[in-house]
């Protein structure tokens, strides 16, 4: 099995999707995605507050939820470019409808941040560093 870098498999995608549109919209989604996984580990680590543990287990069952959605898309389009499919236009856009669940994923990690981290507004967020290699 080969190893390639995210911005391998980015370089493949432009082949993959050679809309303009649909390629930016692609990368917009991982982007997304990945700054709802920072998000997630730092929920995971603080409780919330106890007079709103329902509201956050819903949160974070759809953060849970649209994430795998998203990734479940993202390893069809892995497959298709490591496997040099080239799809048709209707599975493209369905890859793409996919994909965009994980702007619903960021939406409820950042709700669900926002009920642990609401009376601490000042405090700096501190997201690890982000790789531009990876």
């Amino acid at each position: 099995m080969r190893t390639v870098t995210l911005r391998g498999y980015l370089k493949e995608m432009s082949k993959s999707f050679t809309e303009e549109d649909a390629r930016e919209e692609a990368l917009f989604c991982l982007n997304v995605l990945q700054r709802a996984h920072g998000l997630m580990y730092q929920i995971a680590a603080v409780p919330a507050p106890t007079d709103r543990i329902a509201a956050d287990a819903k949160l974070y069952q759809d953060l849970i939820r649209c994430m795998w959605w998203s990734v479940m898309h993202l390893q069809c389009l892995v497959f298709a470019i490591d496997s040099a499919i080239q799809a048709s236009a209707e599975v493209k856009h369905e890859v793409l409808v996919g994909l965009r669940a994980a702007v619903m994923a960021y939406a409820a990690a950042r709700e669900s941040w926002g009920l642990r981290f609401d009376e601490n507004q000042s405090k700096e967020l501190d997201l690890p560093a982000l790789d531009p290699e990876e």
